[in-house]
């Protein structure tokens, strides 16, 4: 009898490690649901709602630009099948001999470049000139970079959206000291 209990537990054990997990505990309290069907105002008035919950009194940057790498992605993504964002990240500045380059840091998609020069391609031109700059499938906002696979995929609103988003990582107790810091 013994035996029998020791085999049902282990058995119990089992289908418990093997089955399925409820949805319910995938969900996070960040979670980005499926936004279809609503205006992008809404949807960028919602998803800033999601970033500053996410990035609440947290410092670090990499945490921080990480979860907004995230958030973006699969909320533009989620959004609207069209869209096909394929990346969604940031690149920082950093020091190089005697000048300087943008340099990648956390993002969600494709393989990417590590490093761009100042003014080079869509992201150099877009820290040269200080200004967001809109292409046929990619977004620049200062370190913020999305692409997408399809042409035409961004507009004006999805640069206030973004430009709100990235006004609001800035102003947060995101600490920024690392980026100046060579030995950080």
């Amino acid at each position: 009898m013994a035996g029998d209990i020791m085999v049902k537990r282990k058995k119990e054990e089992s289908e418990q490690t093997t089955s399925e997990p409820h949805e319910e505990e995938h969900k996070s309290e960040f979670d980005v649901h499926d936004k279809s069907g609503t205006s992008k105002a809404d949807f960028y008035a919602q998803l800033l709602k999601e970033v500053d919950s996410v990035i609440g009194t947290e410092t670090d940057l990499i945490a921080n630009t990480a979860n907004l790498s995230s958030l973006i992605f699969h909320g533009l993504n989620q959004r609207t099948a069209a869209a096909k964002i394929n990346w969604a990240g940031f690149y920082f500045m950093r020091p190089k001999a005697d000048t300087r380059e943008l340099v990648l840091g956390p993002f969600q998609g494709q393989i990417a470049c590590i490093r761009i020069a100042i003014g080079r391609g869509v992201c150099g031109a877009c820290v040269k000139n200080a200004t967001t700059m809109v292409g046929d499938k990619e977004i620049c906002i200062g370190v913020l970079d999305i692409d997408s696979a399809a042409l035409n995929t961004f507009d004006e609103e999805d640069q206030k959206g973004l430009e709100v988003i990235i006004k609001t990582l800035v102003e947060s107790k995101t600490d920024f000291t690392s980026l100046t810091d060579p030995l950080k």
